[in-house]
């Protein structure tokens, strides 16, 4: 998915199965300046729906978040930020459009800014979700 205003490209996102880790991406782009822990509805077991926690990396300074579906991490490690659970997420976008690119719900799940601040946790090392890391609200 991609972006633009102006005519300038401002995000690009990627999905799929990625072969890098938390840590690695951490490593690679930054340690996270933020996290955000969020509750979706997605697939679940015999065409059921299932609670699914997306847990993103946020690193606006960088323009960059990454992140993963816990609902498909080792059954032990679901509700732990684990540097070892696989990212199936990238985003870039412009860092200096981050606020405007929240406030349209174009790089994260909210339709306001208020709200983005609001979900934001900061970045305090592997934890617990939902301790350490609240679940965001809708």
């Amino acid at each position: 998915m991609r972006f633009f205003a102006n005519g300038t490209l401002t995000d690009l996102l990627f999905s799929g199965d990625f072969d890098l880790t938390f840590g690695d991406a951490a490593k690679k782009y930054g340690e996270p300046e933020f996290i955000i822990a969020r509750n979706d509805i997605g697939p679940g077991p015999l065409w059921a729906s299932a609670v699914h926690t997306n847990i993103e990396a946020v690193l606006p300074s960088k323009g960059i978040i990454f992140g993963y579906d816990a609902y498909y991490a080792p059954r032990r490690l679901r509700s732990k930020l684990n540097p070892d659970i696989r990212i199936n997420k990238i985003q870039f976008f412009d860092p200096k459009l981050f606020e405007q690119l929240a406030e349209a719900g174009l790089i994260l799940p909210y339709t306001n800014w208020e709200q983005t601040q609001m979900n934001l946790s900061p970045w305090k090392g592997y934890g617990e979700i939902g301790k350490d890391y609240p679940i965001a609200q809708p």
